[in-house]
């Protein structure tokens, strides 16, 4: 590939390929610059990105990204002397998803707050102006862990032929997984570098969209996990001190009236697990007294990991292991701190 450039009227010179240094110089680049994934132009919501995101057992991917619509993006870059560029990055990125596959979202989400030491809401809330697009970002992440619908991304600095080739039959067969291979060729004059990529995906159909469940369709599939009596419990003790519950994905939202808005205060994930939200209190303008008189306060309840809920954002405890006693505790615990939410905002208004 012969890159051409020239100032205005001037002569038309040759730039001279620069090659990436290693894998990790090709890491890094996208790492600063994620945006360079996406070569189609198209306007698509601001995402984070963490690299060396360790799997145990499976090594660390180069990068994992989740945008704002909850959509996973598992990226993993090779140089065209690598071997491993021939067959085995395919098996090394479809191991990634596997073990990604079916994860719950506090391990999912404690990836990015131990790279980036804030909340992934946080992250993602410094992008956008518009809060409410993240009301569902939990659910969406959830679903797309729940069924595995993950965008698995290979980036090289020259195609080969054994992998286009791979690449071509996954996408012929309609493997129920896309695959893309972003190339990127590096030419450098001086201080200017000049960067052309190119994506090799062949005719990719849109992920199809995570199915949404009813809250009645969500009591049904946690009589089967055996935590239909925890789940009704809790939706009855919230809507019993005049909160609403929502359904969101494959979970539940437990909202409640803070000021001219409701918020959602915590969640259950599919039938599994109940969260806390503390990720984005201080973005929603918590004072800090409030959010750690909170987390002490759910710290003392049963099921709970005393040290996550005081240090991580979206810290769970398993239904199966909540008696009736703790479902009525936590929503006590929320109704307290609904209430504390609502009279310090009186105050300020006074």
């Amino acid at each position: 590939m012969a890159i051409l450039i020239r100032t205005k009227h001037g002569k038309w010179e040759k730039v001279g390929e620069s090659p990436f240094k290693d894998e990790a110089h090709l890491q890094q680049m996208l790492y600063e610059s994620p945006e360079l994934i996406r070569t189609s132009g198209e306007e698509k919501p601001p995402w984070v990105f963490i690299k060396e995101a360790g799997l145990p057992g499976s090594g660390s991917t180069d990068l994992l990204g989740v945008d704002c619509d909850g959509e996973i993006y598992i990226v993993e870059c090779k140089l065209a002397d690598n071997p491993d560029i021939r067959r085995k990055v395919i098996g090394q990125i479809l191991e990634y998803a596997a073990f990604l596959w079916k994860e719950n979202y506090e391990n999912f989400s404690d990836r990015f707050f131990q790279k980036e030491k804030k909340a992934l809401e946080e992250l993602l809330g410094n992008k956008v102006s518009d809060d409410p697009a993240l009301e569902d970002f939990q659910a969406k992440v959830e679903q797309n862990l729940d069924s595995g619908r993950f965008h698995l991304i290979v980036v090289v600095d020259k195609m080969r032929d054994e992998l286009q080739r791979i690449v071509d039959y996954v996408q012929a067969r309609q493997a129920g997984f896309h695959i893309e291979v972003l190339e990127l060729a590096l030419f450098k004059e001086g201080d200017t570098e000049v960067l052309v990529p190119r994506m090799h995906s062949g005719h990719v159909e849109p992920l199809p969209p995570p199915k949404s469940l009813t809250i009645d369709q969500i009591f049904q599939e946690s009589e089967k996990q055996g935590t239909r009596t925890q789940l009704v419990g809790l939706v009855r003790e919230w809507e019993k001190l005049g909160n609403i519950v929502e359904p969101a994905g494959r979970g539940i939202r437990f909202r409640a009236q803070i000021g001219d808005r409701n918020r959602t205060i915590f969640r259950t994930s599919t039938v599994h697990w109940v969260y806390m939200r503390f990720g984005l209190l201080p973005e929603r303008g918590v004072p800090p007294q409030l959010v750690k008189h909170y987390r002490e306060e759910v710290a003392k309840l049963h099921g709970f990991d005393r040290q996550k809920v005081l240090e991580r954002p979206y810290p769970q405890a398993a239904l199966t292991d909540l008696s009736e006693e703790d479902i009525t505790a936590i929503a006590r615990v929320n109704q307290e701190f609904v209430e504390q939410w609502q009279n310090w905002l009186r105050q300020q208004g006074s």
